[in-house]
């Protein structure tokens, strides 16, 4: 199918889409939004209905085995690099605080947790420790990158916890939380700030999202790296000086409105830290004290938004096609948050840059509930349909009967049109 054309990038975007394979453009902003938003963690917005919307995404990459789904880990590689120097120097005070506390005496007070904020997650984690971090993120975003949606699947289900609802309440920055009888474990309630990139081969990622009732599928944003079976090898270009330029300043200026002191070290030097701090939560250096979070006035994206909601509803209904009507308020939430993350791309935001905003929102909710439907719509409209057709069965089925009935009628009655 061809696509609608697509309009002039944002910067950070237009870079990584320049160098790219044209089967890999789409996908490439797909694995963006998680990655991005993590970076934009520190700006809000309230949405059309006034409720405050963060940069939070949900990404799913899908292709057969060697097709270049590996991609996603460049992503975050290059644009995350600061934050994970940051997660180091994290992990290495915490690691030392076990090491001091395991070699106190009984009689002994060791110095307190030091509570570090970690902002990449493995795929695999267990709930109390993941609900932990997330208090100690103070609201900002934590991310995870699972290039196997197996692995992925393992992790939420491991320590015997289904954190489904967790994702579910994730993706609308509500609270989660857990209370038990227990010194050793989190209790509490935290909001959650959480955005996911995974890859995963079609039979896999079917099998993970196969409850279309599961409102996952709603809130995911699906794509499919076209199939490369046979065909010609697309290299990806390198970057130019300048694309790395625009690169480098917009991760400075994310890094810059996140925490109060800059990462200024030179690479290793995290590393001496671990073996020469004794007093590990007392070198304020690695503390990285939190800027406050800004909020960022979007109005001016309203009228693209409610235009593009009303021009699907319209599509939907003369269809009569359920799934694009559900599907589209998401989409449209997932618009309106791309939008905050393409204000952050700039230093400053002008009308000249607001067109460019709202021409690729909307390009981009097309291309999101398309690929959406394309995956799930199907499935979605027929589980619809199959409710109401039963629902309208037994409506028909009391109306057959008297005001007053017994068992025996209702169960003669069903036999006669056929329920079971």
């Amino acid at each position: 199918k061809e696509h609608e054309p697509m309009p002039k990038l944002p910067p950070v975007f237009r870079e990584f889409c320049n160098i790219c394979p044209p089967d890999f453009v789409y996908p490439t902003i797909v694995g963006l939004l998680p990655v991005m938003g993590t970076l934009t963690s520190y700006v809000r917005a309230d949405y059309i209905d006034y409720v405050e919307q963060s940069t939070t995404f949900f990404s799913c990459i899908w292709a057969p085995p060697g097709c270049g789904k590996s991609f996603a880990k460049r992503l975050v590689d290059i644009l995350m690099k600061k934050i994970k120097v940051r997660d180091e120097i994290n992990n290495i005070r915490e690691q030392l605080w076990l090491i001091d506390t395991r070699t106190k005496g009984d009689n002994e007070k060791g110095q307190d947790l030091p509570h570090v904020m970690v902002r990449i997650m493995p795929a695999i984690n267990s709930l109390p420790e993941f609900l932990e971090k997330m208090r100690d993120n103070q609201g900002f975003h934590m991310f995870t990158l699972a290039e196997e949606v197996d692995t992925f699947k393992k992790g939420s289900s491991s320590g015997g916890a289904d954190k489904s609802d967790l994702f579910r309440t994730a993706w609308d920055n509500s609270e989660y939380g857990q209370s038990f009888k227990s010194a050793s474990t989190f209790k509490g309630m935290v909001k959650v700030y959480y955005n996911i990139l995974l890859t995963g081969t079609p039979g896999a990622v079917k099998k993970y999202y196969s409850n279309v009732e599961d409102g996952m599928v709603t809130r995911i944003s699906i794509c499919e790296i076209e199939n490369q079976q046979f065909a010609k090898f697309q290299p990806w270009k390198r970057f130019t000086k300048k694309q790395l330029e625009v690169i480098d300043n917009f991760v400075d200026r994310c890094d810059a409105n996140t925490y109060a002191s800059p990462v200024d070290m030179e690479d290793g030097e995290y590393q001496s830290y671990s073996n020469s701090s004794k007093n590990y939560d007392e070198n304020v250096k690695w503390k990285f004290a939190l800027k406050a979070k800004q909020h960022i006035n979007m109005d001016w994206l309203f009228p693209t938004i409610l235009q593009w909601l009303e021009e699907k509803r319209i599509e939907a209904s003369v269809d009569y096609n359920q799934a694009a009507d559900t599907f589209r308020r998401r989409t449209a939430v997932k618009g309106f948050r791309l939008g905050l993350v393409c204000y952050c791309c700039w230093a400053k935001v002008q009308e000249r840059e607001r067109t460019i905003i709202k021409d690729f929102v909307r390009w981009f909710m097309n291309r999101d509930l398309e690929e959406s439907l394309k995956m799930f719509g199907e499935a979605y409209n027929n589980l619809q349909n199959s409710v109401q057709e039963n629902a309208t069965h037994h409506n028909s089925l009391y109306q057959s009967l008297p005001e007053q009935f017994t068992r025996v009628d209702l169960i003669n009655q069903c036999v006669k049109q056929g329920v079971h």
